[in-house]
């Protein structure tokens, strides 16, 4: 809050914080209840037309198992829930929009061919994945401003899939917001990278 106090000005329109910038888990259904819902709207009540873009560890219940990727919460076996790895759009209002990274991480966040490799699932469990935990959504998305802005909420490792992005921008999407926690590569090539990939990503779509 404080560096984007720094640089923010009375009409700035869009804040974006990184991945997984709110620091714990949070019900997507209670989520205005949690203790950073009103310091955030407290923080953009400087901003008229504020929006903040910020990453999130977030969750939603379910009564069965509605999705292939959720597990189950009670002894019964009645209550599921999925973990996703998300964006959320904030302004000066209770409206939320939240979007789940759809282009998981292999190992860390996602097993890729799921089915026939299962028996590694503690593996990657013991190295700190999250593997057969976080829930995605199918289509690319797109957050609209109270001006009707419309912006695309990319989430890290997302910028290496042009076409994927490209749906966004055909759906309205005016900019392309990439949202990513690069600070755990040090100086090594990927922090570079995932520059790159997000001139390349602007290049294509002109945006």
């Amino acid at each position: 809050m404080q560096l984007s106090d720094s640089v923010a000005q009375v009409n700035t329109e869009f804040i974006l914080w990184p991945e997984t910038s709110i620091p714990a888990e949070i019900d997507e259904e209670t989520m205005r209840g949690t203790v950073y819902f009103p310091r955030m709207q407290q923080f953009l009540s400087k901003y008229k037309n504020g929006n903040l873009i910020t990453g999130a560890e977030t969750y939603k219940m379910y009564k069965g198992k509605k999705t292939n990727t959720a597990r189950v919460y009670d002894k019964e076996g009645k209550v599921f829930y999925d973990n996703f790895n998300t964006a959320i759009n904030i302004e000066n209002s209770p409206e939320l929009q939240f979007y789940h990274k759809s282009k998981l991480v292999p190992g860390a966040e996602m097993l890729p061919f799921g089915n026939t490799l299962r028996f590694l699932i503690p593996v990657f469990d013991h190295l700190g994945g999250a593997t057969g935990s976080y829930g995605s959504q199918q289509e690319a998305g797109v957050f609209y401003s109270q001006s009707g802005i419309g912006v695309d909420p990319v989430i890290c490792y997302e910028s290496i899939w042009g076409g994927y992005v490209a749906e966004s921008v055909k759906k309205g999407a005016q900019f392309i917001a990439i949202i990513t926690n690069d600070g755990w590569w040090e100086d090594t090539p990927g922090k570079d990278q995932h520059l790159d990939y997000a001139k390349l990503r602007a290049v294509e779509t002109r945006r």
